[in-house]
């Protein structure tokens, strides 16, 4: 019997989907606890800044360093660390009485959601080879659920404790499920080193592809999280909007993003990856560049709810065509492609503040639609080098 039958596809799915939204529910929550969190244990804002930083540098090296390894490793071995490291890091954030616990507890949840991430990805394509995109697309679509509704969630509860006590508590039974199934890739092997030397993992770093994927990558990552991190500001500051209708600009875009993993997400398997992934690049410039040239609230919200749909697809399908062309290290490359995305993160958003700082929030916005073209452009040299490569082929076969 082929190994592949014996994977139960549906069993699969269902843990990778439900370890992808406890997590978001980890990382998204404790953003929304910053306030209450500095008045319960009276700390001061740079600190609660830095408790959100852990998280993020904690995805970072995990989610390179857990890709690199699950190449080596048993991938069954990589989500039980990151389970976990989730199960400890919110009973520690839970159960906080200081700066330094949240501290270690948001960096624990942060390298739980880059090993997770990283290897469930990996998993849930392998799981579902002839529909690699339309299943990552499927996995983002809870992680947006967790992100959508951990802000409500998280109030829900008394205290803080019991919403991460409840995460724990969940990521258990995961767990327990976890060292039951069978799982493709390394999931059920012993380490090794596919016969090839680690030393040549760097050849990854010599190939053109390869390179100019991680650079769309991080160029859809400065558009996301430039408008992330500045559009409620935008409306509130340059629009003179209220402070409500910063919160629905924003909540508006993230939305948009969900409803287009769900419709246009769920269907990126029907068109050649190149195709779809400068088409949506491309698509997304003007409505970005209207969006921050315009001084009609309105008209500003409708053009960046429309690019939350429009760009929605990206990050997942990028990823998807990088898991087909790289198959020799597909953890380290994966690692790799997401961190760049994560890094700007890091870069961008004081990038913007300080534009905003000599000129104008919507001149600092600007970078975003800059950032979408020349994505698109990248995606349109590979399908022209695509292109190319076939015609040479059918020329050389006759």
């Amino acid at each position: 019997m082929n190994r592949e039958t014996t994977y139960n596809r549906a069993f699969i799915a269902a843990i990778t989907f439900s370890s992808i939204f406890l997590f978001s529910l980890g990382i998204v929550g404790s953003e929304r606890l910053i306030p209450i969190i500095e008045r319960s244990l009276n700390i001061k804002h740079w600190k609660s800044g830095t408790v959100i930083s852990s998280n993020l540098i904690g995805f970072l090296i995990a989610i390179i360093t857990g890709g690199t390894l699950s190449d080596f490793f048993p991938r069954k071995t990589i989500l039980v660390t990151g389970l976990s490291l989730l199960i400890a890091g919110s009973f520690l954030f839970g159960m906080a009485s200081s700066y330094l616990w949240l501290l270690i507890g948001n960096l624990f949840i942060g390298c739980a959601g880059g090993l997770l991430e990283g290897t469930f990805s990996l998993v849930i394509m392998d799981t579902f080879k002839e529909k690699r995109g339309m299943a990552l697309n499927l996995s983002q679509v809870f992680f947006g659920l967790g992100a959508a509704t951990a802000p409500f969630l998280v109030m829900i509860f008394e205290t803080w404790k019991y919403y991460y006590l409840s995460i724990s508590s969940l990521t258990i039974v995961i767990l327990l499920l976890v060292f039951n199934i069978r799982i493709p890739g390394k999931g059920n092997d012993k380490i090794s080193f596919n016969g090839n030397n680690p030393g040549s993992i760097f050849q990854l770093f010599l190939n053109k592809r390869f390179i100019l994927t991680v650079l769309a990558m991080f160029l859809y990552s400065c558009a996301e999280m430039g408008i992330a991190s500045w559009i409620s500001s935008y409306f509130v500051n340059e629009l003179k909007s209220s402070r409500f209708m910063g919160t629905v600009a924003l909540s508006s875009y993230w939305s948009a993003q969900l409803i287009g993993r769900s419709t246009i997400g769920l269907n990126v398997d029907r068109i050649k990856n190149e195709v779809l992934i400068s088409f949506m690049f491309l698509i997304s410039t003007p409505f970005l560049l209207g969006a921050a040239l315009t001084r009609v609230t309105l008209h500003s919200w409708i053009l960046f709810t429309i690019t939350g749909f429009t760009m929605a697809p990206l990050w997942p399908t990028i990823l998807s065509d990088a898991r087909g062309h790289f198959t020799d290290y597909p953890g380290t490359a994966f690692g790799i492609i997401a961190a760049s995305g994560a890094s700007a993160g890091i870069v961008v958003p004081p990038l913007i503040g300080r534009i905003a700082d000599i000129y104008s929030i919507s001149t600092g916005i600007l970078i975003t639609p800059a950032a979408m073209l020349i994505g698109g452009g990248i995606y349109l040299y590979l399908l022209i080098i695509k292109h190319n490569n076939k015609s040479t082929q059918r020329r050389e076969m006759r």
